[in-house]
């Protein structure tokens, strides 16, 4: 990760009985990552969301919701309009998603060789203890959206390249839904 410079995402959540998505483009030479991404939730209409990180601050236009004008926020200004949106910018790095695993981590499996788009990738099942990582943080997210909570431990695929770069990440998160992202164009 640390020769990347930028990236493609394109991510798939369900949670609620809700699918939220979002495509865009990540800047790794910067952190937290810059970027500029599109997002559909359909709890807030069918204009999408208009998100863009950059030099540490935050600038989501929401259509009506913002009188299609942008509101900025800083990235980990707990005050700000938008909230600390730490957690979501680590999201995006794939280097500080681990580190914020880091004692959760109870079993790596190495499944096999595959393909991707055309890439050889290598998978792995991964297993988290939920309790030793954010557990506590997804969980109160799942239970004030009435999307449940996540299990004790979670076992997810994870698809890496051959420069050991993130390319894919399935995950299933009990009753409170599903996370599907893919990175390409390293």
């Amino acid at each position: 990760v640390d020769k990347s410079t930028t990236a493609t995402m394109k991510m798939t959540m369900t949670a609620a009985g809700m699918d939220i998505t979002a495509d865009g483009q990540l800047d790794y030479t910067t952190t937290p990552p810059e970027m500029s991404v599109e997002m559909m939730m359909p709890m807030l209409g069918e204009v999408p969301i208009d998100l863009r990180i950059v030099g540490g601050n935050a600038y989501v236009n929401m259509g009506a919701m913002t009188g299609d004008k942008f509101v900025m926020s800083s990235v980990d200004d707990p005050d700000g309009p938008l909230g600390d949106m730490s957690e979501f910018t680590d999201s995006f790095d794939p280097v500080q998603s681990m580190e914020n695993l880091g004692d959760g981590f109870s079993k790596v499996v190495y499944v096999g060789q595959d393909s991707l788009d055309g890439d050889d990738v290598a998978h792995y099942a991964v297993t988290v203890d939920t309790s030793k990582t954010m557990g506590d943080a997804l969980d109160s997210l799942g239970s004030s959206s009435g999307a449940g909570t996540l299990p004790e431990e979670l076992t997810y695929d994870a698809w890496f390249d051959g420069d050991n770069r993130i390319r894919k990440i399935d995950m299933k998160l009990g009753d409170m839904g599903s996370l599907t992202m893919e990175v390409s164009g390293w």
